[in-house]
């Protein structure tokens, strides 16, 4: 059990930090140049409001997400949180691009974001259980684990 509390917190950081990095460089690729990023996938914004509603919806929402996780990152009661966001974006995403596989087709370059996201998941569920499992001390004294009794 020792070993599993000694894990639990560094496979919480690795977590955050693989996807706060991965956040980063979506959002900043998308803030900084939306046409571009756009058009390496086959797309084009050929309107002012593509292009803002690209930076904003591609490029704001991952970046808000790294920030959150880094949050999460600095405060051991808030890491439990910010895994479990991430283990909800891993598998939206994951899940997302499957019904795409579907209902699209499959893109080679859609199938090799498969490994990444996957082990992004793995891992936010791997510190998930072995949190819970060690009764889940790193996000005790966070507010939704403090009690406020009545009178």
């Amino acid at each position: 059990m020792r070993r599993v509390e000694t894990l639990t917190p560094w496979i919480h950081r690795a977590v955050l930090m693989m996807s706060t990095l991965a956040f980063v460089r979506i959002g900043l690729r998308h803030i900084l140049d939306p046409v571009g990023a756009a058009a390496a996938v086959g797309g084009t914004l050929n309107a002012t409001m593509a292009v803002t509603t690209a930076r904003v919806g591609l490029g704001g929402f991952p970046i808000a997400i790294a920030l959150f996780n880094l949050t999460c990152l600095m405060s051991p009661r808030r890491r439990a949180a910010g895994v479990r966001l991430v283990a909800i974006v891993a598998f939206t995403v994951i899940a997302v691009r499957l019904y795409s596989a579907v209902v699209d087709g499959g893109a080679p370059q859609s199938t090799k974001l498969f490994i990444p996201e996957s082990v992004i998941l793995v891992g936010s569920v791997t510190g998930l259980v072995l949190e819970r499992a060690r009764g889940g001390r790193e996000s005790q004294g966070s507010p939704a684990a403090i009690k406020i009794e009545g009178p």
